[in-house]
C-alpha cells in the first residue's frame, strides 16, 4: 500500500480531519534532522513515483512548519 493511499483510507475511514488523530511524537533536534533529511532522500529516490514525492513534500513541510513554531530552525533544501 502507498503512503499516499494509506492516508486516503485513515481519513474516508474516520470522518474527522488526519490532524485529530496526530500524537506527539517527542525527538531531539538531532532526531528532527535525521527525519527531514531521511525523508529529503526519499523524496529524491528513483523508485518513488511523483504522488509519493509530493506525500513526502507535504509531510517535510508539515514537519517545518510545527517545528518552526516550536522554535526550531535549521537549513535545509
Amino acid at each position: 500500500m502507498r503512503l499516499k493511499d494509506w492516508l486516503t483510507s485513515k481519513q474516508d475511514n474516520q470522518h474527522e480531519p488526519l490532524e485529530k488523530e496526530t500524537v506527539a511524537l517527542p525527538l531531539t533536534h538531532r532526531g528532527l534532522l535525521v527525519v527531514m533529511r531521511s525523508l529529503g532522500v526519499a523524496r529524491e529516490s528513483q523508485r518513488i513515483d511523483a504522488t509519493e514525492k509530493q506525500t513526502i513534500g507535504s509531510i517535510r513541510e508539515r514537519i517545518a512548519r510545527f517545528a518552526e513554531r516550536q522554535g526550531a530552525w535549521w537549513d535545509m533544501p
